[in-house]
């Protein structure tokens, strides 16, 4: 692609990538580290690299790579295979490019404690130059499968110092500080090493590093604490650069509330919801700190999320009605998120005069770079509607400077990201995110949780 270069900050980045065998790239979403890590794979000669990213992302590391690998070296492009694709015996010592998803590494053999996908097995089993955790923070949970596999089996064929290992994620502790010790613990261990030489236990680390809590519930985690220090300890291992230090022409992200009021099919459906938040508001009234109210909420699931999807369907016809309007009115184009597929499709269906695209989980993986594409690149497709959680990471969308947060996620970093996606480069415009808080709803109470979450990761972040 003519002219196509890194930036300055992006030249940076690469060299601390290639200057240790474990580095955690934490850049903000939008600022370019899949390039980054393609340029610092061509220049350390990798020829087995390793991907392990969200489905949605396969088709987006092919690109990269096929765009970014021979502007930095004459090497020839090793052979990209995707786990979307049928299984297939891949040869342990050519060069190769496995760009695989998570779920892979997801199914285990309790008795045998291995994987059991083939994809899996041939990965952790098979030596690698480079392996690339993106969107790592997927691997915070150190007791998941996945991270079994991942910094348990694949970790132990390709040790720290025979492999380079460049886990990536713009929140790598989405929800608080005990979310990096898997991360530490696999591959920096030393860096939170006791008098006696070994690593903080897990709930050693987190007693250090995050707010605790027993609760009737059990032990919780509710914030994080001593963030200097923990940043000082992972500064040698760890660069993550905001938006504001590197890119001072990219227009800011603003969030905001826009509360609607709901419009019950029945009376049946409006008495529900009342009752339903009278009844948490009742459970919540006692609780003494946040940790109980995650806790309560936690206790509430079931009814909630069955509160939560007639709520979003419900909201669908408010957000289609104002989108509608908007686009009315002469502007461009509008993105909004939703989680419930119910709610996914009346608001495709109220839209669809305004040529809507549809990306969600139903969406065939071989469509979904094209979806957003036609987005980008056609006047005439106006609105975006995307599934949250299949969304949030990877894709660009900045065609639009308007983003409608549908269904608010109750994890801040689900919300941040999916923003994001139009505040990336390319971007020209101020980029405001709207929560469509519906008022009298379980909606305000989640919100109140996440903002002092969202402060949280500002303080790490900034």
């Amino acid at each position: 692609m003519s002219g196509l270069s890194l930036k300055a900050y992006q030249d940076a980045g690469t060299d601390f990538l290639t200057a240790g065998p474990a580095r955690i790239l934490g850049d903000e979403p939008g600022l370019g580290k899949t390039a980054q890590l393609v340029v610092a794979a061509a220049r350390i000669g990798a020829k087995r690299i390793l991907v392990i990213c969200p489905s949605v992302l396969l088709v987006n590391w092919e690109r990269e790579f096929r765009m970014w690998w021979s502007l930095y070296t004459t090497a020839p492009l090793p052979n990209i295979v995707r786990t979307d694709a049928k299984y297939k015996t891949l040869s342990r010592t050519e060069p190769t490019i496995l760009i695989a998803n998570y779920d892979k590494f997801s199914r285990r053999d309790k008795k045998a404690r291995r994987c059991t996908n083939p994809w899996a097995l041939f990965a952790v089993s098979t030596k690698w130059d480079a392996i690339i955790p993106d969107e790592a923070h997927a691997l915070g949970n150190i007791s998941s499968n996945r991270t079994r596999s991942i910094y348990g089996d694949l970790l132990r064929q390709n040790p720290v110092g025979e492999t380079y290992w460049w886990p990536t994620s713009g929140t790598i502790m989405p929800n608080h500080a005990g979310e990096l010790y898997p991360h530490i613990r696999a591959l920096f261990p030393d860096a939170i090493a006791k008098p006696d030489g070994k690593p903080l236990r897990q709930s050693e680390f987190e007693d250090r590093f995050c707010d605790v809590r027993d609760t009737a519930f059990g032990r919780v985690v509710q914030g994080s604490k001593n963030i200097k220090e923990l940043k000082k300890i992972v500064a040698p291992y760890y660069l993550g650069r905001r938006s504001a230090e590197v890119l001072k022409e990219l227009p800011p992200l603003r969030f905001a509330e826009h509360p609607v009021q709901l419009k019950p099919t029945n009376d049946q459906v409006s008495a529900l919801l009342k009752q339903s938040f009278k009844t948490i508001k009742a459970a919540l009234a006692g609780c003494q700190d946040e940790a109980e109210v995650l806790a309560t909420l936690q206790s509430q699931e079931v009814a909630l999320s069955t509160q939560r999807r007639i709520i979003g369907v419900l909201k669908a016809e408010v957000i289609a009605e104002l989108v509608d309007s908007e686009l009315i009115g002469g502007v461009d184009k509008r993105i909004i998120f939703l989680n419930h597929t119910d709610a996914i499709d009346k608001t495709a269906s109220l839209l669809k005069h305004h040529r809507t695209v549809v990306l969600d989980g139903r969406t065939p993986m071989t469509e979904r770079q094209g979806l957003a594409d036609q987005f980008q690149n056609d006047p005439a497709t106006r609105v975006f509607i995307g599934q949250t959680m299949v969304c949030r990471e990877g894709l660009t969308l900045t065609a639009s400077n308007q983003v409608l947060l549908g269904e608010p996620s109750w994890t801040p970093k689900d919300n941040y990201q999916a923003a994001k996606r139009a505040s990336r480069i390319g971007q020209t415009r101020p980029v405001l995110a709207r929560l469509i808080v519906a008022t009298g709803t379980v909606d305000e109470i989640v919100l109140r949780v996440i903002t002092r979450k969202t402060q949280e990761l500002a303080e790490f972040f900034g």
